[in-house]
């Protein structure tokens, strides 16, 4: 199969760095002596399943809630703060991936 490697490259750097806020996000509501005694982890997997290769990406919050699931590709969807929003990103790498 023929893929993009600068888009395909793209699409990982964005999944990596909504991982990355989401940890971020979930550190700004602790001092760090209690982030130190739990360490941030973001977990990336992969295999093969139905002759397809599969990518899982995952971080140690809490998710999104079915409300943000069902929106989270829309290129005006966020849960950040006005300026802040990254969604774009994911609807970029969503057509990338399409």
């Amino acid at each position: 199969m023929d893929c993009f490697s600068g888009q395909l490259n793209q699409v990982f750097m964005n999944i990596l760095a909504n991982a990355i806020d989401a940890v971020n996000d979930f550190n700004s509501r602790f001092k760090f002596a209690k982030i130190k005694l739990n360490t941030n982890k973001i977990t990336i997997k992969n295999f093969i399943e139905k002759c397809q290769l599969k990518i899982s990406v995952a971080d140690h919050d809490k998710g999104m809630s079915e409300e943000i699931k069902h929106k989270i590709f829309d290129h005006l969807c966020t849960t950040k703060a006005v300026g802040n929003g990254k969604s774009l990103r994911i609807a970029i790498a969503r057509q990338i991936v399409e």
